[in-house]
């Protein structure tokens, strides 16, 4: 039986960049300033849809790391800000 050797160089996409591109990690929420609250007692606060956000990242993290094994998402999150820059 022949085995094969298959070359590998540098236009093969590594695990990482397959998930920046195909399935890029979600990103947290941006956290509201206090002067952001009116201090009116909205219903919801500004705050409390915050920590909505915050909960559905985490939901949503968690179902990604499932999906990319291994991979570190904050390590994505610096490339895909770099070629966001880059673009128009």
């Amino acid at each position: 039986m022949r085995k094969f050797h298959v070359p590998m160089n540098d236009d093969t996409p590594s695990p990482a960049h397959i998930a920046s591109s195909d399935d890029p990690p979600p990103r947290p929420p941006v956290e509201p300033d206090p002067g952001d609250c009116c201090g009116n007692g909205c219903d919801p606060c500004i705050f409390d849809l915050y920590e909505d956000a915050r909960q559905h990242y985490r939901e949503a993290l968690a179902a990604w790391r499932e999906r990319h094994p291994g991979v570190d998402p904050a390590s994505l999150s610096s490339a895909q800000d770099s070629s966001a820059q880059r673009e128009p």
